[in-house]
Parts: structure tokens; C-alpha cells; sequence
């Protein structure tokens, strides 16, 4: 059998043989060229929280890259295919007990009227899969190799004080618990006003709610450090920082 002869045609320069033999289709496929093929839109990065009376927080990132994240927080990526939800290694517990109900309050208060059915991936510090990590540009798996909490931190000067003072590091350890026992928020929302305030967050003690990094940064000392200064230096610090 003779094998079969092909003729290369090119768009535009079709023979009328050929739009004959494909039931002149002409109009349908240019009105399918013209359509403009819809782009899929960037991703999005949010802190979020678990607050009292279970209400959800959500807090944007913009132009966001690994530093964003904080192995004392919990984080939603918007890939709009999929929703994924980060847990550092210290994030509050419930927020890593409620990671799933995040996700799905996420998508139910999106103005965008998400499908409900949209895929959820939960993820741990360290156990990140390529399809999550390629949205962060440079990713480095030992970004947070060394980093010690707020309690280690903590824990390190209280060793320091019982050599220099004695019962002053049982001190320092009761203030160390109790600035661990509040929920953590970037310090731009801690600077909002007092209406957009997360409703667990008493605006007369704002720097309670700051991660330990964010604490050190704002006041250029530990929390230790902080509360051991005169009432009247730490509403000036408060005030300098935008947290009064």
C-alpha cells in the first residue's frame, strides 16, 4: 500500500478543500483564537490565628518570601488551585489542632466565593513539598537552623541570673510564662487602631501580643529587659513604637 501524501498548511493560507472537508468551521475557530486565554493569578500569603471564641484572623503578606515565615506562626498559602496551611515548629497549639478549620473559614470569608471543595494541604516546619516551596523564590531548607524562642532565650538569661542574683531569675521566669501565654501578631496589626484590633488584644498592653524577634526588634531589649524599667520609660518606648 502506498503511503499516504500529507501537504503542510499554514494558518491563514487554508485551501478551500480544506474548511470544506472540516464543515467550514472558519468562524467558530477564529472566534476561539480571539478568546483571551485567562492567567492564573499570583499567590497569596496570610498570617492567621485562632483568637478567643473561635474567631478567625487573617492578616495579608504582601510581596512575600520564606523570611515571612516564623516557626512561631501559622500561615495560609492561596495557590487559588489549592489552600495550604502552614504550621511552624512553636505555633500556638490550637492553631495547629484547628489548621483544617482555618483553611475552610479562609476560603467561606473569600469575597471571591471560593468553591468550598477547594483542596486543603496541611504542612509541618521541615516537611514542606516542592509544589509549596516553589512559591517561595530561593527557598533554603535551613532557614530556621539555630533559632531559639522567646522561652529558650529566656531560659539561657535566667541561667545568667542565678549566677549574678540569685531568686531574681525565678523573677524572670514567671514574666518569661506569662508573656508566653498570649497570642502572637505581626506588629503592623498591633499598630492598627484600636477597632481593627484582634478582639483578644487589650490595646493598654499591645507589646504582650508581639513574637519574641518582634519584641527585641521594636524595643532593642527582652521582655525582661523591658518590664524592669521605670513605668513612666516603658509608655515612652510604647509610645515611640506606635503600641500605646
Amino acid at each position: 500500500m502506498a503511503a499516504a501524501e500529507h501537504t503542510l498548511l499554514m494558518e491563514g493560507k487554508e485551501k478551500p478543500e480544506f474548511w470544506s472537508a472540516l464543515g467550514d468551521r472558519r468562524g467558530v475557530l477564529r472566534a476561539a483564537s480571539l478568546h483571551e486565554v485567562e492567567r492564573p493569578l499570583p499567590p497569596r500569603l496570610f498570617y492567621c490565628s485562632l483568637a478567643a471564641h473561635s474567631q478567625y484572623y487573617f492578616e495579608e503578606i504582601i510581596s512575600f518570601s520564606q523570611y515571612e515565615l516564623s516557626p512561631e506562626m501559622c500561615a495560609i498559602l492561596d495557590a487559588h488551585c489549592a489552600v495550604y496551611v502552614w504550621t511552624g515548629m512553636h505555633c500556638p497549639a490550637r492553631a495547629r489542632e484547628h489548621a483544617l478549620s482555618l483553611a475552610h473559614a479562609y476560603l467561606a470569608q473569600d469575597p471571591a466565593a471560593r468553591d468550598p471543595e477547594t483542596p486543603i494541604l496541611v504542612l509541618s516546619q521541615g516537611r514542606e513539598p516542592p509544589n509549596f516551596t516553589g512559591f517561595f523564590p530561593h527557598w533554603k531548607q535551613t532557614m530556621w537552623k539555630g533559632h531559639k524562642t522567646f522561652s529558650a532565650i529566656i531560659s539561657a538569661l535566667e541561667g545568667k541570673a542565678i549566677v549574678q542574683c540569685g531568686n531574681s531569675a525565678l523573677q524572670s521566669g514567671n514574666t518569661a510564662n506569662r508573656f508566653d501565654q498570649y497570642e502572637k501578631y505581626p506588629l503592623a496589626v498591633l499598630r492598627g487602631p484600636k477597632e481593627h484590633l484582634p478582639p483578644d488584644v487589650d490595646p493598654l498592653t499591645k507589646e504582650l501580643y508581639l513574637t519574641h524577634d518582634d519584641f527585641v526588634a521594636t524595643f532593642g531589649a527582652s521582655y525582661d529587659e523591658f518590664r524592669a524599667l521605670p513605668a513612666w520609660k516603658q509608655k515612652d518606648m510604647k509610645k515611640a513604637a506606635g503600641l500605646f
